[in-house]
C-alpha cells in the first residue's frame, strides 16, 4: 500500500472518527434531555395522579353539595308558598293588597299581574283566577274574623252596631270592635276598628242582636263597655237588653235633628221640587253639566251638604251663565233664604261632629257642644235645630253623669264608610244576598301582619267559607230562583 493510499485511510479514518465523536456527544446530550423529559414525565404522572384524586374527591364533594343546594332550594320553594296552594307568597299578598288597599276588581288584578310579568319578567308559569283571588282574600278575611280578639289593646271592648243593607230578602248587620278608650286626637280609622261579626236574616231584632253580642263577648272574654249606633230602635232596646250604654251617633244625630227641623216645611219642600224638576229636565241635555247631585231616598239629610253646595256654588256663577241657562235656572234665586238656612244649620252640625269626631265625648268636647247648641237670635229655623240638638246634648251629658267612664266614641262614620265600600262591590242582582264577598271588610283598609295571610291560607279551608255562609245567612234568592228556572 503506498504513502498516499494510506494517507487518504488516515483521513478518512479520521473524519470517521470525528463524526462518531460527534455523535457519541450528540447521543450523550440527548441521554440527557431523555433523562429529564423522563424526570418530567415522572413528576407529571405524579402530578396528574394527585389531581385526578383531587378531582374525585371535589366531584364527590360537588355531588353532596349539589344534593344539599337541591334539598335547600325545594325547601325555600316550600317555604315561599302557603301549603297546599301552588302560588309563592308575594304573589298572593300583592293580590290581596290590591283588592283590599287599592279597591282593584278581582278581573283587573289578573290583568295587573300579567303586565307586572311581562315588564319585569317573573317567568309566571300561569296567573292566578279572579276566582282565585277572591278565595284569598275570602280566607284572610275569615282568619281576622276569627282572630278579632288579638288585635285590640284591651279586652274592654266599644262595639259599633249596623243593620242596614237590605240584599235580596235579607238584612246585613255588621258589628265592628274598637278598644273603649279613645287613644287619639282623630276620628276612628280602619286601623282601630275591627270586624267582629258580619251576618245576613230576613230580620234583626233586639233579641237576636243581643244574643249574637253575647256570643261575641263569651268567646272573646270581653268586656262589652257601650254600643254605638244610629238611632234605631232595636239597637237602642239591644243596649238595654246587655245592660250596657248606647251612645247615640253624632252624625245620625244632627242628620235627625234636619229632618225634623225641614222635612214637613213648605219653603225646603218647593226647593226640593225645583231640584227634581231641574233633574228631569236637562238630563242627557247641553246645560246636563250643571245638573244638581242626586238624592239618596233614604237617609236623605245625611247627604244635604252636596245639594246646598251645588246650589251656593250655582248662585254664586249665575252671571256666567249662557242666556238660555239663566233663564232655566232663574227659579233657584227665590229659595235663596231656605238655601242659606239649610248651610248655616248643616254649618253647624259639621263644627260638632267634628269635635266629638276628634275629641269623643268627654266634659270638654260636651261643654264645648253646648256653647254651640246655645239658643241664640237666629233665624227660627236655625232656633228649631238648635233646639233638637240640644234634646240630644242633654242625653250625651245623662250619659256622662251615670258612667264612671269619663270618653266616649260618639262617631260611626267609620260603620257607614265600611257599608258604602261593600255597597259597591257587591252584586247588582237585587236577589243576591250575602256572599263570600263580605269577608273583605274584616280587611278593608288594612295592613297584613308577617305572615298573616300565608297563616290565613294555611288554617282555612273552602268548606270554613261554606260554613260561615251557611250560618250567617239565609237562604239565596238568586239560587233558589236560579234552580227553579233550571229545573
Amino acid at each position: 500500500m503506498n504513502t498516499e493510499t494510506k494517507k487518504t485511510l488516515m483521513a478518512d479514518l479520521s473524519s470517521a472518527y470525528l463524526k462518531i465523536q460527534k455523535l457519541e456527544e450528540k447521543a450523550s446530550k440527548q441521554k440527557e434531555v431523555i433523562s429529564s423529559l423522563r424526570k418530567n414525565a415522572r413528576t407529571d404522572r405524579k402530578t396528574i395522579k394527585r389531581l385526578g384524586e383531587s378531582r374525585d374527591s371535589w366531584k364527590s364533594k360537588n355531588k353532596s353539595k349539589s344534593l344539599t343546594i337541591n334539598s335547600l332550594t325545594k325547601r325555600l320553594s316550600r317555604q315561599d308558598k302557603a301549603a297546599r296552594h301552588h302560588y309563592p307568597m308575594w304573589l298572593v299578598e300583592l293580590s290581596s293588597l290590591l283588592r283590599t288597599q287599592c279597591g282593584v276588581s278581582y278581573g283587573q288584578i289578573c290583568k295587573i299581574i300579567v303586565l307586572l310579568s311581562c315588564c319585569f319578567q317573573l317567568q309566571l308559569n300561569r296567573v292566578p283566577c279572579a276566582n282565585t283571588i277572591q278565595n284569598w282574600v275570602s280566607k284572610w278575611g275569615y282568619y281576622r274574623l276569627n282572630n278579632v280578639g288579638n288585635q285590640l289593646v284591651s279586652n274592654n271592648v266599644c262595639l259599633l252596631l249596623d243593620e242596614s243593607i237590605s240584599m235580596g230578602n235579607e238584612r246585613v248587620l255588621l258589628v265592628l270592635a274598637c278598644d273603649a278608650d279613645k287613644v287619639s286626637q282623630k276620628a276612628l280609622s280602619y286601623e282601630q276598628v275591627h270586624v267582629c261579626y258580619l251576618g245576613s236574616d230576613t230580620g234583626w231584632t233586639s233579641a237576636s242582636i243581643s244574643e249574637k253580642i253575647k256570643e261575641l263577648a263569651k268567646s272573646q272574654d270581653w268586656q262589652i263597655e257601650y254600643l254605638l249606633s244610629d238611632g234605631g230602635s232595636n239597637l237602642k232596646k239591644t243596649a238595654d237588653l246587655l245592660k250596657v250604654n248606647h251612645v247615640p251617633d253624632i252624625s245620625h244625630a244632627i242628620a235627625h235633628c234636619l229632618r225634623k227641623t225641614f222635612e214637613k216645611e213648605e219653603a225646603y219642600q218647593k226647593f226640593l221640587k225645583l231640584i227634581s224638576s231641574y233633574q228631569s229636565k236637562i238630563v242627557n241635555g247641553k246645560k246636563s253639566y250643571l245638573s244638581p247631585p242626586k238624592q239618596r231616598k233614604k237617609a236623605r239629610f245625611m247627604n244635604q251638604k252636596a245639594l246646598i253646595n251645588w246650589a251656593l256654588g250655582l248662585l254664586a256663577r249665575y252671571d256666567r251663565l249662557e242666556e238660555k241657562e239663566a233663564i232655566f235656572f232663574q227659579d233657584l234665586s227665590t229659595h235663596q233664604t231656605i238655601i242659606n238656612t239649610m248651610k248655616a244649620c248643616l254649618e253647624l252640625g259639621q263644627v260638632m261632629a267634628l269635635m266629638i269626631k276628634e275629641q269623643g265625648l268627654n266634659d270638654k268636647s260636651l261643654k264645648a257642644l253646648k256653647k254651640y247648641g246655645q239658643i241664640k237670635k237666629a233665624n227660627p229655623f236655625v232656633q228649631q235645630f238648635q233646639k233638637y240638638l240640644w234634646d240630644y246634648l242633654m242625653v250625651y251629658e245623662e250619659l256622662l253623669n251615670k258612667s264612671e267612664r269619663n270618653c266616649f266614641h260618639a262617631c260611626s262614620d267609620i260603620i257607614e264608610s265600611m257599608f258604602g265600600a261593600y255597597k259597591n262591590k257587591k252584586s247588582q242582582n237585587p236577589l243576591v244576598g250575602l256572599s263570600w264577598l263580605g269577608l273583605e271588610l274584616a280587611c278593608l283598609g288594612k295592613k297584613p301582619e308577617k305572615n298573616e295571610i300565608k297563616a290565613a291560607l294555611e288554617a282555612n279551608l273552602l268548606t270554613n267559607l261554606k260554613k260561615w255562609l251557611a250560618d250567617n245567612s239565609s237562604e239565596s234568592q238568586a239560587s233558589k230562583r236560579r234552580e227553579f228556572f233550571n229545573n
